[in-house]
């Protein structure tokens, strides 16, 4: 008779092996195995195995279980069946802790594998999981969908801002924009026309000065960004002027209950100089925002020939803005 470990064993090979090693027992003292697990007959048990020690006198063990005794990682072990009166408790302890072992160890490995799941470490029982798994992926999908239904309708139609109770007494914004300069295009910053080579590649006019400033506003009021609503697929928008992206900006701003504290504008590019019409520049800015002189500046540098930029191939602007409640 081979040796199963009652533990680690299936739980239909567990149930058996219990069986089984009531059935070799109750052979070996010639009693049938409903005497050896039923603890009402066991008077009937305890004379058949004094009996059957003085005939043969030696100790009956039970078949194939190597010593020594662990009763906690084997279920059944070794079996001594003198003197009567221990034997008798030993054995019907040892068929209890394998029917137990073999009943409850199914419930035990299920319940294990179940907290594992819910604390997301566990790998096993996805018979068990596959209905949940497939439910939160159902789930996931829907709430992306939204999402993107949600951005889809901001694209065309955005809900306007309203003031609220929570709203802070300031808010900053970042805007940042960066076009491709090419041959024969027109070259517009700060509403202001250059006479230039090369010129913005853009679905609009590209000026990225007040693309910039717009951007950082959207984002000051936590509006979505300026592809967002005014995108460049849309055939509107193509060639216009970007002063009207400025000018719904600075609505929402104050439909949002804010007005400019102060406006930091860096403009980034190689060619062509621009410190002859930073004034203009500035003047259109503030004339947009309907702020005063004092809270708009407009700086301007060069690439030090490095990259793109450096080599005339694009501008960028960076802008820095402050909201005041009103």
């Amino acid at each position: 008779m081979p040796f199963i470990n009652a533990c680690t064993a299936p739980p239909h090979i567990q149930t058996s092996a219990a069986v089984s090693t009531c059935q070799s027992i109750s052979q070996s003292l010639d009693v049938s195995s409903s005497c050896l697990c039923d603890s009402r007959n066991h008077h009937h048990l305890l004379k058949k195995k004094t009996e059957h020690q003085h005939r043969h006198s030696a100790h009956v063990l039970m078949p194939n279980v190597p010593p020594p005794l662990n009763l906690a990682s084997t279920g059944l072990a070794l079996i001594m069946l003198s003197p009567p009166a221990s034997s008798q408790l030993l054995l019907l302890a040892c068929c209890l802790v394998s029917c137990t072992t073999a009943f409850l160890r199914p419930a035990t490995t299920a319940l294990s594998t179940r907290l594992l799941l819910l604390q997301g470490r566990g790998s096993g029982s996805k018979g068990v999981t596959s209905s949940e798994s497939k439910m939160t992926t159902t789930t996931t999908n829907t709430a992306v969908g939204r999402s993107k239904g949600t951005t889809t309708a901001l694209s065309s139609a955005y809900s306007e801002p309203t003031p609220l109770a929570s709203d802070p007494p300031f808010r900053i914004g970042h805007g940042f924009d960066i076009h491709r300069l090419e041959p024969g295009l027109p070259l517009v910053i700060g509403g202001v026309k250059i006479d230039f080579e090369k010129g913005s590649a853009a679905h609009s006019d590209g000026d990225a000065l007040y693309h910039s400033v717009t951007d950082a506003i959207l984002g000051a009021i936590g509006m979505p960004d300026i592809g967002q609503l005014f995108p460049d697929n849309d055939p509107k928008w193509k060639g216009a002027n970007s002063s009207a992206f400025l000018k719904e900006a600075y609505r929402l701003m104050t439909l949002r209950g804010y007005k400019i504290g102060n406006v930091d504008v860096t403009l980034i590019l190689q060619k062509p100089k621009v410190m002859g019409i930073k004034p203009q520049m500035k003047e259109n800015v503030v004339s947009l925002l309907q702020t005063t002189p004092d809270r708009v500046n407009i700086k301007a540098r060069t690439h030090e020939n490095v990259d793109s930029v450096g080599e005339s191939r694009s501008w960028v602007v960076h802008v820095v803005i402050l909201l005041e409640k009103v």
